[in-house]
C-alpha cells in the first residue's frame, strides 16, 4: 500500500511539474516571439527611412507639405529618438515627447511627458507616432484625448508615403 502512494505522489509530482514547466515554456516563447517581430518590423522600418534618406527625400520636407508646423512626437525609443533629431532645425517645432516612459526618459531640449498628462489644449498640429505595434490604439487614445483636429500619423505611413 505505501508503495502506491509512491507511486501515485510520483505521477501527481511529474504532471504537475510537467504543467507549471510547460505553461512557463509557452509563456516565454509567446514574449520571446513577439520581441522577434517587433525587431524585424524595427529594422524593416529602419531599413525604409534609411533607403528614404540615400534618395535625398526627408520626412521635415514631407511634414511641411502636408502643412505641419508644431510636432508631437509619440513614443521616444529609438525611433522616436531619431526623428526628433532629423526634425531639428528642420524649421518644424517639435513641442514634446509622449511616452509611457516619461519619467525614465531624458532627452536634452525636448519636453517628454506621459501620454496621460497630455493637456487637451496642447498647441500642437500633428503627433507622428513612432510605436508602430499598437499605432491603432494609440490613434484611438490620442483622437479621444485631444478633443480637436490634430493630425495623428504613423511614422511607417510616413516613410512608405516617402
Amino acid at each position: 500500500m505505501a508503495l502506491f502512494f509512491v507511486v501515485v505522489s510520483f505521477a501527481v509530482g511529474i504532471f504537475l511539474g510537467y504543467r507549471c514547466v510547460n505553461r512557463k515554456l509557452i509563456g516565454d516563447i509567446a514574449f520571446w516571439k513577439q520581441m522577434s517581430d517587433k525587431h524585424l518590423l524595427l529594422y524593416e522600418l529602419s531599413v525604409k527611412w534609411i533607403e528614404v534618406r540615400q534618395q535625398n527625400r526627408t520626412i521635415w520636407e514631407y511634414l511641411q507639405n502636408q502643412g505641419c508646423e508644431r510636432i508631437g512626437i509619440y513614443g521616444m525609443s529609438y525611433l522616436g529618438q531619431r526623428l526628433f533629431e532629423e526634425l531639428k532645425g528642420s524649421g518644424l517645432e517639435v513641442v514634446c515627447g509622449l511616452d509611457r516612459r516619461a519619467d525614465d526618459i531624458h532627452i536634452q531640449g525636448l519636453w517628454v511627458i506621459s501620454p496621460d498628462d497630455l493637456p487637451k489644449n496642447m498647441d500642437v498640429d500633428t503627433i507622428v507616432v513612432t510605436s508602430f505595434m499598437q499605432y491603432e490604439k494609440i490613434y484611438c487614445s490620442l483622437l479621444e484625448r485631444m478633443g480637436k483636429e490634430v493630425r495623428i500619423l504613423s511614422l511607417e505611413s510616413i516613410l512608405h508615403d516617402l
